[in-house]
């Protein structure tokens, strides 16, 4: 009885939720401009395990199914070399994204997105006292992902994505590694 219960409560939530704007005379896909944070999952497959980034956007919805959004955040990944910590890389990107909203009519709105961004690298090896250092780079990268934007009232979104970031790091490449890889998160905007 408790599983039918729920079920039909989740049914009648989903059912609430992929209701078309003019029926529930919401206007979700009006255009305008939100700010917002986000936090990632970052996996490199070539690092020494997975990090966590964070960094804040801005997202200006030109029409129902365009967007344009600023990323700027904030992320540390380490590499290994025979069992040892030999590099960590610091990265600040400024990511620029156009996004794609494939149902904007809906409170849940799937997007695609992809663009281009500025990542400032510090790069510090961790070896022996002899073998430290720090490099500074400069790069440009590409990136494409996808996400669900969940519109919860008219002012406020959550949202979930998945970005694959083309970024290569000349410190991480003498190493015989990558630093391309897929970051996760999670985040919210608020419309104004």
């Amino acid at each position: 009885m408790r599983f039918r219960t729920f079920f039909l409560a989740a049914g009648l939530l989903l059912a609430a939720l992929l209701q078309p704007a003019e029926t529930a005379a919401q206007p979700f896909a009006d255009p305008g401009t939100a700010a917002g944070l986000l936090g990632f999952y970052e996996r490199t497959p070539d690092a020494a395990g997975g990090a966590f980034a964070a960094g804040a956007q801005v997202l200006a919805r030109l029409t129902g199914v365009l967007g344009v959004e600023l990323f700027a955040g904030y992320r540390r990944v380490e590499y290994e070399s025979g069992g040892a910590k030999v590099l960590r890389v610091t990265q600040v990107p400024f990511q620029l994204s156009v996004i794609g909203y494939l149902l904007p009519n809906l409170r849940i709105q799937p997007y695609v997105l992809g663009g281009g961004g500025y990542y400032r690298i510090w790069a510090t090896c961790l070896g022996p006292e002899e073998a430290r250092g720090r490099s500074i780079e400069n790069k440009f990268a590409l990136h494409a992902g996808a996400g669900i934007d969940v519109r919860t009232g008219r002012a406020f979104s959550i949202r979930a994505e998945g970005r694959y970031i083309f970024l290569d790091v000349d410190a991480v490449t003498a190493l015989g590694k990558s630093a391309k890889g897929w970051q996760t998160g999670a985040g919210f905007n608020v419309y104004f």
